[in-house]
């Protein structure tokens, strides 16, 4: 009886204001205390300080409004949302993208977007046991690109933007078919150094020149579409290579540009270097891009060496609740990770031979896992490592607390629980990482 009441109350049709977007549904298949609304426009390759939070009650069920100025691309899990200024959406999210369930004003576009990943590998035959050649992949995803634009003009209640972005999107799809096919080619090879593959790349790239640029016109046209992921990420990478005649934008410069000083502050920001940084947002001139930048490098600045160690809560395999700070005394090194993410588990044998070469730094492995039983199983086959202190965290808490966008992510702290770098290098450069413990331990 109570699941129906929050249903009915789910269902009240309450009015929205202008510029304002509701959202309400289910998200218990995502074992979430949050939804996490991922805006996906330019200005998230800068600083993803758009996202939305949305609170999901203990059934999973979420209902909110939020100002939203003009239609955006926003991203929840595989996940894919088209949102506009007066939709008013009931959703029942999947972790699968084409099980998620949409109704409601704005729900046409949405279940759309269900297909969005329509030129993967499977749907390519890439994964059979006996792939097809490269000729066949791009009839195969040409053909696809051609189902996918009819169902588009079928559609009868989606806005002529959103329309324009998905055109502009189904080209950029062919074009990064086409790039990945050089996995396929005589092209690659996986030893090969990584000078090697990018002039190897730039090889293939130019052998295409024929079948992208005319791919090419269909999306540089308008600035607008650099707010459709997919094609902003094919414009940046035509950019790199310097392959193929197209129209640059000042727009598009300008967001490379600002790409590239956002990458130098995830390396971490020394205060030698914050008039160098303060230079390079300065002389950005979109302002959302600038903004952006801004609002990076204000979030970095809390991470700064010698600053205060942000301090979270922490559970050992036993149930046993401490802080990160109750470790205060000895100099720290902090791995974030999680089960899921084969990266961390690629490092894991590294931080191991770190943590006995260095046996006075404390090495502490915090998992990030939303599902403490995989935690649990993974300790469990693993077995206890003496060198190596476990832990899991509130995800939200943590991601928040240290600025984690991506994992792995090394951190070291010294015995006065101070930043030494919130940015460490990876544990399998060791080079990188020996010459900082070097001095350390």
């Amino acid at each position: 009886m109570r699941t129906n009441m929050i249903w009915w109350l789910l269902l009240l049709a309450l009015p929205l204001r202008a510029g304002e977007i509701r959202i309400r549904g289910n998200a218990s298949e995502l074992k979430t205390a949050r939804v996490e609304l991922h805006y996906a426009g330019s200005v998230s390759e800068i600083w993803n300080h758009r996202s939305v939070r949305v609170p999901v009650d203990a059934e999973g069920n979420f209902d909110v409004s939020f100002p939203l100025e003009r239609p955006a691309y926003y991203s929840v899990g595989t996940n894919l949302l088209y949102l506009s200024p007066g939709d008013d959406l009931r959703i029942v999210f999947s972790r699968s993208s084409t099980r998620t369930h949409f109704e409601g004003k704005g729900s046409e576009a949405n279940n759309y977007l269900k297909g969005w990943r329509w030129n993967d590998s499977r749907n390519l035959g890439m994964l059979a046991i006996e792939a097809p050649p490269v000729e066949q992949v791009i009839e195969r995803v040409d053909s696809l690109a051609g189902k996918r634009l009819r169902e588009l003009s079928a559609l009868a209640n989606s806005s002529r933007h959103f329309r324009r972005l998905e055109r502009a999107r189904i080209a950029a799809n062919r074009i990064s078919v086409y790039f990945n096919c050089i996995y396929r080619t005589d092209y690659y090879r996986w030893n090969d150094t990584p000078e090697i593959k990018e002039e190897k790349k730039i090889a293939y790239y130019r052998t295409l020149k024929e079948k992208v640029e005319p791919l090419l016109r269909r999306i540089d046209r308008d600035d607008d579409f650099l707010e459709c992921p997919a094609v902003r990420e094919v414009l940046l990478e035509c950019c790199r290579s310097g392959v193929f005649d197209f129209r640059v934008s000042k727009i598009l410069a300008e967001l490379a540009d600002a790409i590239l000083a956002s990458t130098d502050l995830d390396a971490g920001i020394r205060e030698a270097d914050m008039n160098k940084h303060r230079e390079r947002v300065s002389g950005i001139n979109t302002p959302a891009f600038r903004e952006a930048l801004e609002a990076k490098l204000a979030a970095r600045t809390r991470l700064i060496e010698g600053q205060p160690a942000v301090d979270i809560a922490l559970r050992d395999f036993h149930g046993n609740l401490s802080r990160l700070s109750d470790h205060r005394g000895k100099v720290l090194f902090i791995d974030f990770w999680a089960t899921w993410c084969l990266p961390c588990l690629a490092q894991a044998p590294h931080v191991k031979a770190l943590s006995e070469k260095y046996p006075r730094i404390e090495f502490i492995a915090i998992s990030i896992d939303r599902e403490e039983e995989k935690w649990r199983g993974k300790l469990e086959r693993d077995g206890e490592q003496a060198t190596i202190k476990g832990y899991i965290a509130n995800v939200e808490e943590a991601l928040d607390a240290w600025d984690i966008a991506t994992i792995p992510r090394f951190i070291l702290i010294d015995e006065n629980f101070k930043i030494i770098t919130a940015f460490a290098p990876r544990p399998s450069d060791r080079t990188a990482i020996e010459s900082l413990l070097e001095g350390l331990h």
